[in-house]
């Protein structure tokens, strides 16, 4: 997915180095380094960004320094490029029963809630991608799953 003009201009441009001890200063500009406080040169002292190298940090910035200082329109907006990680999402503990030959909507899944084993019973989204098994079972009529008691 390219990521368009308006988004990409939010990240830094530049991260600067001490050329004198090699100290990391960061996005910002400074004219002293807090290290061996020699004076910077902002011209040779910068490189582009890592974070732009590696779509994960960029993820992992928009997120946790850029999303925040955002309007709630621009935020939304930032987010359709980098949502959370699939990984990073909730998961409650599902029993998936698998044999070959069978398709997605044949595997069976298990779920034991309250002291009470549950069953899925209707179409499910994939539990590796919505990972909202137990919010399901409490309640059944906002999410396209259904869960029947054993």
């Amino acid at each position: 997915m390219r990521i368009p003009r308006e988004i990409l201009s939010l990240f830094p441009q530049w991260e600067y180095v001490c050329q004198v001890c090699g100290h990391y200063l960061g996005y910002d500009p400074v004219e002293i380094c807090p290290k061996c406080h020699s004076r910077i040169d902002l011209m040779k002292a910068r490189r582009p960004p890592r974070l732009l190298k590696d779509r994960n940090e960029m993820a992992r910035y928009a997120r946790e320094v850029l999303a925040p200082r955002l309007s709630k329109k621009m935020r939304k907006k930032l987010l359709k490029y980098f949502p959370k990680p699939i990984d990073e999402l909730p998961r409650e503990p599902v029993i998936v029963l698998v044999a070959d030959g069978i398709s997605k909507d044949q595997v069976l899944l298990l779920l034991r809630y309250k002291g009470c084993d549950y069953r899925r019973a209707g179409k499910c989204i994939g539990y590796s991608r919505c990972g909202k098994c137990i919010e399901a079972l409490k309640d059944n009529g906002n999410y396209p799953c259904r869960w029947e008691q054993m």
